[in-house]
């Protein structure tokens, strides 16, 4: 029973979020075929054009059905003041798009386009996008769509990929309470930064096969590793100007892959829907420490950035990189937190 159970659980994810039942001008047209969701965009492919796949952003769906519910209108309407707002979500986008560029060239971040269109609500979307109570029987509803194109290295069996995903959501097992304190105390706040790596406690933390498998390839890899060296160092940099950290949690946003022989990265769809500051991270731990309340949006921006932050800081003390990402702010408590019971609750 235990072997069956991942197929079942994507069978019932495939249902949930698959569209061919509604009867919706787009179905009718391309036949979208979901192909995996993540956080609040839900990704489908075009048997008809299949080099390109389309992103549905959950995110904006709920933004545009909240503001109808809260002003009385229709929720499935868009009005002058609603458009404005999504076109102004993708000017803003653009611009930190065109600044991911310039950090890391071109050819490492692969471009898309974004339209402002009504998409199907397939059943498993309800849940995310319809505010509690709300009328969620509509068939579709507002958003912003991502168009991309399907790169071709994520085809690749022997691709690799920078992927944190949720120590604290249990997907891999529960994780142990000391190591994940030790971890976190290590590469969140700054202690025994001096005291050798110790892989397997990183690892047993930030538990993807994925990131198991980066090192492993770098173990034995020497130009594989200098290209994630270069990238870390990159990505700190970053940061530090931008104060904007990188959804690292998804699998496949961030990957490494081999042409000709040399080790490249491409960042597939690393920019969170509005920018997620790694200030607004600080400040949601200094409250925590200071035993006040958080909200569930607080938690779920603590829950990106403490994984993030964790990643390339462990990711950095693997790789011999100096600079470190930091969590800690002048209004942040020692020692009156539990980060892992905090996150739990989000993850």
């Amino acid at each position: 029973m235990a072997q069956l159970l991942p197929g079942f659980h994507e069978f019932r994810r495939q249902q949930a979020f698959s569209v061919k039942d509604i009867d919706h001008e787009f179905v009718r047209k391309y036949h979208p075929q979901f192909l995996a969701v993540g956080g609040m965009q839900a990704v489908y492919e075009i048997p008809k054009h299949p080099e390109i796949v389309v992103k549905a952003g959950l995110a904006y769906t709920r933004a545009v059905i909240v503001s109808n519910l809260n002003d009385g209108r229709p929720l499935d309407s868009c009005d002058r003041d609603i458009k404005d707002f999504l076109r102004g979500e993708i000017e803003e986008e653009r611009d930190r798009f065109q600044l991911l560029k310039k950090y890391f060239g071109r050819d490492g971040v692969l471009a898309y386009k974004k339209f402002i269109t009504k998409i199907p609500i397939a059943p498993g979307m309800r849940s995310r996008i319809f505010p509690r109570g709300a009328d969620n029987h509509m068939q579709e509803a507002w958003s912003i769509v991502m168009v991309q194109k399907r790169t071709r290295e994520i085809q690749s069996p022997d691709h690799l990929m920078v992927c944190s995903g949720y120590a604290e959501s249990g997907k891999h097992g529960m994780v142990d309470q000391e190591t994940y304190q030790r971890v976190t105390d290590a590469f969140i706040f700054g202690k025994s930064q001096h005291e050798p790596f110790d892989r397997e406690e990183f690892l047993s933390v930030q538990r993807t096969p994925a990131l198991r498998e980066l090192l492993d390839q770098c173990d034995k890899d020497e130009e594989c590793r200098k290209t994630l060296k270069e990238l870390i160092e990159k990505i700190i940099m970053y940061v530090q100007d931008t104060d904007e950290i990188l959804d690292l949690a998804g699998k496949d946003n961030l990957i490494l892959y081999q042409k000709n022989g040399t080790w490249k990265y491409q960042f597939v769809d690393a920019l969170f829907p509005k920018a997620n500051g790694l200030g607004e991270s600080r400040r949601a731990l200094a409250r925590a420490s200071r035993g006040e309340g958080l909200s569930q949006e607080d938690r779920d921006m603590l829950l990106n950035g403490v994984n993030f932050v964790r990643t390339i800081n462990g990711l950095a003390a693997y790789l011999g990189v100096p600079d470190r990402l930091s969590l800690r702010s002048p209004r942040f408590v020692p020692g009156r937190v539990n980060v892992l019971s905090t996150l739990q609750i989000a993850a």
